[in-house]
């Protein structure tokens, strides 16, 4: 499942993935990803279902959050590789992260735990919440590319910018975006734009029409990201 959504890529090395998975109990974090070991803490997991935060994990769900992880290690090779072949400048290079952060966590659960389908997101808590804030996600997110590029911004400042993306907020943000470009050009469109992520305005400009948010990026900031790196490609 994991490296079923995996883009195809031009990098010379093959993309490897052989985690490590644990089911612990009393861990520092609910789930976490070091290196090639994932982990998923079942204490802190039930915890947050009789908080109400979260629906009771099936054995399905489990083996999703491993595969939603392990995506993250492959397709993070693909991503080292695309930014190593670019000459990109402090700002762009800031812009690229927002964008990866975006993509990587857009991308698995779109297609991993949405099983491709925005519809299927709407029925899990933890995700719910966040699509609702999508509609002033957006123009956040606008906001902190046209800053990053002006920039690059200091790090506590793109910090403090990014801040409402934190926790579920990169998902829901990636998954929106990416569910209305499947939409209109189906899987191969999600493909093409997680291949190289400084296509994701400009195609989701050209979806707008099918996106649950009524919204589009400024044309010119989105020829811009498209194109950065580009002045010095090696």
């Amino acid at each position: 499942m994991a490296r079923k959504y995996l883009p195809e890529h031009d990098s010379p090395r093959q993309i490897r993935l052989t985690p490590k998975f644990y089911i612990v109990m009393g861990g520092r974090a609910a789930a976490a990803a070091l290196e090639d070991q994932l982990y998923f803490d079942v204490l802190i997991s039930a915890w947050r279902t009789s908080r109400g935060m979260s629906l009771p994990m099936s054995s399905e769900q489990v083996v999703e959050f491993f595969a939603h992880e392990t995506h993250h290690l492959g397709y993070g090779q693909i991503l080292d590789h695309k930014r190593d072949s670019l000459a990109m400048t402090p700002a762009e290079t800031q812009v690229w992260d927002f964008l990866v952060a975006t993509m990587m966590e857009g991308s698995a659960t779109l297609l991993i735990n949405g099983h491709e389908k925005l519809d299927n997101l709407e029925n899990q808590p933890d995700v719910k919440s966040y699509l609702a804030n999508v509609p002033d996600l957006l123009p956040a997110m606008e906001k902190v590319l046209r800053s990053a590029l002006r920039g690059p911004l200091p790090d506590e400042a793109f910090a403090e910018a990014s801040s409402p993306f934190f926790d579920m907020g990169y998902h829901a943000t990636g998954a929106v975006l990416l569910a209305a470009i499947e939409k209109k050009r189906g899987l191969a469109g999600v493909m093409d734009v997680l291949a190289d992520p400084r296509r994701l305005l400009a195609a989701y400009n050209d979806c707008a029409s099918e996106s649950t948010v009524a919204f589009r990026f400024d044309s010119a900031l989105a020829d811009q990201v498209a194109h950065m790196g580009k002045s010095g490609s090696r």
